[in-house]
């Protein structure tokens, strides 16, 4: 299904007139271009360093508020980790239409719905005719475990018939509600969930399969069911524990709204046809490019092949060089810049950031690149010549939690008659394995993982009869290794866990990045700093790095209209940094009050003892989202009344903001807007599923 929402779209400009303090871009003009004493070279307004979503969107913003702008980007191509190939498909039945079938080598998914709060990120999508058609999570969603007769199942039938699975349904919106002021890494958390059976399993997966950090214990993670001697093993520290992935981080970074909360992931469209993720940027790029949105008539400039080697201060802003792959070195020079970098290029020890940037590179964004990690991600696709699975068409996302290989996308979902491709997302100790394997041994690898789970009575997969041939009779495939890649060093940004970092330092470290007051007139954007500018927005994320890329430009544009003051703009950038502080210390939420009758209050009480130390708020709580969770993806008619023996102490139990909305409209629907008698249904319904 298409979404063709018509709703009405707030525009850049009323964005920016409703954002705190901040300037409207299209109403500022540039004060005139400063040339180079003695050299008569013209200065730009804005260097943007690195043309991904973030690069170009604040550039494009720039060019429209009627700055002179220049983009540098060291590939050849716009888009950065967003890479569509339009050519991958060789299915003699597809193969003359190729291009209609994009395969994304990089960024798959828009990870959010249509929300008010995602305004400037789909205003972006609707202004360019793009559609999304969605993929609900729960119904196309397979989970694989060895054991199972069926194999893979659909997610809320593997919930709903596996009881050790249930509990882990609230893992997330546990996270979300994690409060303690001392952080804590992943694996001791879910570990003091005392998960049981495949719970634990599927419970390391959850926290572990969306970011790149590591979790990994060779006792608990790494599950040969077809073990041959031929699937190799992960070398991670030796084979022996690792955790390093912060629970503070994931609240910080709101991974429970995106994992938890949205019901669909969606693809872009256009005219009804799939078009490619990186169709955005490169719209974006066109209009940087073009003079006619400029309003002095100036076209931005977007030179690709510009490899950025030092970037340092002069007496008029900043000298930017930059080196061409013919080895011709040029330098430029503009009165303010914007960083779009990886968080692994940046990264002093094992990037290049302190080579480029020097003492711009401060100590403080150091220290924060010690907690902002940027882990391995390798995306690996397999064209196959037919079904072999007899798959069903719907499935869009196969996890495989006890697996060498955990996450499968299907390229084409839906489409029966093919192409068939399917794309392994290898992150964590899934990359660390395939890593070393040259790409006959993977392709061998992942074939043995896709058969042990989706045809394990067939002969062995072998690659020239399973997989579509090229012209030169190998096996059609394709290998992204994003840490391989010199302009990306890794796939996405993580907050690590680190005992030094509390969890409020631990949500700070993101704004330590973005905050320019130190490195002044460079700015930073990028997805490692989106929460910083929007914490709706989150980081590891397109939509975070086209917020970072949109706010970059609203600071450059407002440095620029104080006549390039560093002092002035200190005072501006501290009084946003003030209100938001005053925005985030409003007052909570009142918490709600459940009324439970001896039976109820039995059972909870029970459930806290085996799973939360006896802690009944947070048993309440978590019950409550296994609930909301089920009645969502399988609702039915919840009928409850008022006990008619209440126990002797009510329980209060405190949600944060989204919980309390959705339970708020579960009340309005089965409860006459009583929300804690809702909050007190949805407690039931997830004790009945936990027995």
């Amino acid at each position: 299904m298409t979404d063709n929402s018509k709703k009405p779209r707030l525009t850049r400009r009323d964005v920016l007139k409703g954002a705190a303090g901040a300037a409207t871009l299209a109403g500022l003009r540039p004060r005139a271009l400063q040339a180079l004493p003695g050299s008569g070279e013209e200065r730009y307004d804005c260097a943007v360093l690195g043309a991904g979503i973030a690069g170009v969107t604040a550039a494009r913003e720039l060019h429209e508020a009627g700055f002179r702008v220049l983009v540098l980007e060291g590939s050849g191509r716009v888009g950065g980790r967003m890479f569509t190939m339009r050519d991958f498909v060789r299915h003699p039945r597809h193969r003359a239409e190729a291009s209609r079938y994009p395969l994304e080598a990089g960024a798959e998914y828009v990870h959010v719905g249509d929300q008010k709060r995602y305004a400037e990120f789909f205003a972006e999508l609707d202004r360019h005719g793009f559609t999304r058609r969605a993929y609900p999570k729960v119904e196309r969603n397979r989970l694989a475990f060895p054991d199972w007769s069926k194999n893979p199942k659909k997610l809320i039938l593997a919930l709903l018939r596996n009881t050790n699975l249930i509990p882990t349904v609230t893992l997330l919106s546990g996270i979300a509600g994690y409060d303690r002021p001392q952080d804590m890494p992943a694996g001791a958390y879910v570990a003091a969930k005392k998960y049981k059976g495949k719970g634990i399993r599927l419970a390391r997966y959850t926290v572990s399969s969306h970011t790149p950090g590591l979790l990994f214990d060779p006792a608990v993670d790494v599950f040969h069911p077809f073990g041959s001697g031929s699937i190799p093993t992960c070398n991670v520290a030796g084979n022996g524990p690792v955790d390093t992935i912060s629970v503070a981080g994931m609240r910080a970074d709101r991974l429970p709204d995106q994992l938890f909360y949205e019901l669909s992931e969606y693809k872009m469209e256009r005219g009804g046809e799939a078009c490619g993720y990186d169709a955005l940027p490169a719209a974006i790029a066109d209009q940087l490019r073009d003079p006619a949105r400029n309003p002095r008539g100036v076209a931005g400039e977007l030179m690709l092949g510009q490899r950025v080697v030092d970037v340092r201060r002069d007496e008029a802003g900043l000298a930017i060089t930059a080196e061409s792959a013919n080895g011709a070195v040029r330098t430029f020079l503009a009165r303010s810049a914007v960083c779009t970098f990886s968080a692994g290029m940046l990264n002093p020890v094992t990037g290049r950031g302190g080579t480029i940037f020097g003492e711009l590179l401060t100590e403080d964004k150091r220290q924060a690149l010690e907690s902002i990690r940027f882990g391995p991600i390798t995306k690996f696709s397999l064209e196959f010549n037919k079904g072999h699975w007899g798959c069903k068409s719907k499935m869009t996302v196969m996890s495989h939690p006890t697996g060498c290989a955990r996450t499968f996308f299907s390229a084409f979902p839906g489409r029966r008659k093919g192409p068939h491709v399917l794309t392994g997302l290898l992150m964590n100790q899934d990359h660390e394995i395939i890593r070393g394997l040259d790409d006959e041994a993977a392709v061998r690898h992942l074939l043995h993982v896709l058969q042990s789970v989706l045809a394990p009575r067939k002969p062995a997969w072998q690659p020239e009869d399973v997989l579509v041939l090229g012209d030169d009779g190998r096996p059609n495939f394709h290998r992204q290794d994003w840490q391989a890649d010199e302009f990306a060093m890794g796939g996405n940004s993580y907050l690590a866990y680190r005992p030094e970092v509390d969890s409020a330092g631990v949500a700070r470290v993101r704004g330590t990045l973005r905050d320019p007051r130190p490195s002044l007139p460079l700015f930073w954007a990028g997805e490692a700093t989106a929460t910083a500018y929007n914490p709706d927005y989150q980081p590891l994320s397109v939509h975070g790095a086209y917020i970072s890329g949109f706010g970059a430009a609203r600071d450059v544009a407002e440095y620029l209209r104080l006549g390039a003051s560093a002092d002035a703009f200190r005072s501006f950038y501290a009084a946003g940094e003030r209100a938001a502080a005053m925005r985030l210390r409003a007052a909570p939420l009142p918490p709600l009050t459940l009324v439970l009758d001896e039976r109820e209050l039995a059972a909870l009480e029970r459930y806290a003892a085996e799973r939360e130390e006896g802690d009944l708020e947070g048993a309440a709580r978590e019950l409550c989202m296994t609930g909301l969770y089920l009645q969502r993806h399988k609702p039915r008619s919840l009928a409850i009344k008022a006990p008619p023996r209440p126990a002797d102490r009510p329980i209060e139990v405190s949600f944060t903001p989204d919980e309390q909305r959705r339970i708020g409209e579960y009340a309005a629907r089965y409860t006459g807007d009583d929300s804690a008698l809702a909050a007190r249904a949805l407690l039931k319904r997830g004790l009945e599923a936990s027995r």
